[in-house]
Formats: C-alpha cells, sequence, structure tokens
C-alpha cells in the first residue's frame, strides 16, 4: 500500500511533531461491503533513518527501463525490520503470474513476490 502523508499531518496541537520512528498497523474495509479486515501485529517505520532505501523515482520512456542502487541500514533493519522494497508504476501496470498490479514487490532475500 502506498500512503503519502506530508510530516505536518502527523503533528498534534500542542506536542511536538514526529522525530523517530512510528509504529502503524493495518485495517481494511469497504464503502459496498460491511465486513473490514484487521491485519495481525504492527510494523515500525523510521522515515529519518529508513532501514532500506525510499523515495526513488524514474522517469521511464515507452519500452525503456530504468535502474536504482538502493541500500539497507543494517542498524535500523534490526529495529525496524522490512520485507522488502515496493517498486509502483502508476501509469502502466506490471504483470506478475496471473494479474496486473501497479506494485511489484521485491523482498530482501531477493525472490520477487509477483513472479
Amino acid at each position: 500500500m502506498v500512503l503519502p502523508v506530508l510530516f505536518d499531518q502527523l503533528c498534534v496541537t500542542g506536542n511536538p511533531c514526529l522525530s523517530g520512528s512510528f509504529t502503524y498497523w493495518a485495517k481494511s474495509f469497504s464503502l459496498t461491503d460491511p465486513t473490514s479486515d484487521i491485519i495481525d501485529g504492527t510494523a515500525t517505520f523510521n522515515p529519518f533513518t529508513p532501514a532500506v532505501s525510499t523515495g526513488m523515482f524514474d522517469t521511464v520512456a515507452p519500452n525503456g527501463s530504468a535502474t536504482e542502487t538502493v541500500s539497507i541500514n543494517a542498524e535500523e533493519l534490526a529495529r525496524s525490520p522490512v520485507l522488502g522494497f515496493m517498486v509502483v508504476s502508476h501509469d502502466n501496470p506490471t504483470k506478475g503470474e496471473d494479474r496486473e498490479s501497479e506494485a511489484r514487490l521485491i523482498r530482501l532475500s531477493g525472490e520477487d513476490d509477483d513472479g
């Protein structure tokens, strides 16, 4: 899930704004289905010193490609573990094993979740 936020959206009047990591969880809901899902567990993210590279952007020509160098911060990874990288294309879906998606998940192990 891509969830863009501005830092000032994480501030509460009378309290300091975010200055380190935060813990989050996920819950899904539908506008047409009365059921919802709560994903078990929580995760931690440090936007100032992320465990893995974030926020890389490329403009890619039709039928072109792009390469990015990524980094892993082992110390932060121990505090806020991540599963890997999410590559997102809002314009063109990537093709997985049997579906199309705007995102491709690549685990730190090097395995591709989407085929």
